[in-house]
């Protein structure tokens, strides 16, 4: 369901002050091919915690908070899967990269989308907290 990819960590330098973590994530492709079914992500979580997971949703979905300057999701994703990959896992990495597959999946057909890494909630129920998210782009959008 979830292919997994190579991704290579990151690491600071011996020497000098530590550089700032900062959250991102990020969506390979600007525009896709008639023969891709996937959609590829990548991020950095600087904070990981069992059970953080990354969401497709249509972009437009999220909610800010003005009283916390944090931004808010509900369950209405289009697909999911923890930042290690899988729908069932107990590892949490930092960094990591790979695949949605977007096969028969009318849901992908939104004229815009974002992915999100989303912290874990000891609930389990929405809304979630966004920890990063990419800037929206159009899985339709073609190669020319």
């Amino acid at each position: 369901y979830k292919s997994r990819s190579d991704f290579e960590s990151r690491s600071g330098s011996e020497e000098g002050p530590a550089e700032e973590c900062i959250s991102t994530i990020t969506v390979t492709q600007k525009c896709y091919f008639r023969t891709e079914n996937v959609i590829v992500v990548n991020f950095v979580n600087c904070d990981p915690s069992n059970g953080d997971w990354i969401g497709i949703y249509a972009d437009g979905t999220s909610v800010e908070d003005a009283n916390t300057a944090s931004e808010w999701l509900s369950d209405d994703y289009i697909d999911w899967a923890f930042t290690c990959g899988e729908q069932d896992c107990n590892d949490s990495p930092s960094t990591y990269s790979f695949a949605f597959s977007t096969n028969g999946n009318s849901a992908y057909d939104f004229s815009s989308l974002r992915a999100y890494v989303i912290s874990y909630t000891t609930d389990t129920r929405p809304p979630y907290e966004v920890i990063a998210k990419t800037e929206p782009f159009i899985p339709t959008q073609v190669c020319r």
